[in-house]
């Protein structure tokens, strides 16, 4: 066997590596975004019970916590694709180019703070609505009231 064979399987491994340390890093990103979200609907005093309710939230509705937090880092990427892919035609050489990179570079931050509310919106519409969704049903299933009664 010859020295230097098994440095493609180290170097994939170490790619595999790091792949699933930066999924697990945004699973627990996203996990204490519904913690941040838990604690501001439900007024928790207490983050630590915040934060172990955002875990079994988040695993209670794998499908829909995980899927709409790719969706939603998907079109951030996007974005950041499309910033950098047209900045680098943008020359900075002239007044009005340097103009131009000012005002691409300050759009790239409204949409990175876009896509950061687009997070929190999405995440607090999807924790609202799996939360209440058994309140409504229960409320609108409901025996009518007797009117004839005192």
């Amino acid at each position: 066997m010859i020295a230097g064979d098994s440095e493609p399987a180290i170097l994939i491994l170490k790619i595999v590596g790091w792949i699933f340390l930066l999924l697990l890093f945004l699973l627990i990103g996203m996990a204490f975004d519904y913690a941040r979200i838990a604690t501001v609907l439900a007024d928790q005093r207490k983050m630590v019970r915040a934060a172990l309710s955002a875990w079994d939230f988040v695993f209670r509705h794998k499908g829909q916590t995980v899927g709409l937090y790719t969706l939603i880092t998907l079109a951030g990427l996007i974005l950041f694709s499309l910033y950098h892919a047209i900045g680098s035609l943008i020359t900075a050489s002239t007044g009005l180019g340097i103009l131009i990179l000012f005002l691409w570079q300050q759009f790239h931050a409204l949409g990175r703070i876009g896509v950061r509310l687009l997070y929190f919106a999405a995440q607090t519409n999807l924790y609202r609505s799996t939360l209440e969704e058994p309140l409504l049903k229960a409320w609108f299933n409901r025996p009518p009231a007797d009117s004839a009664s005192p």
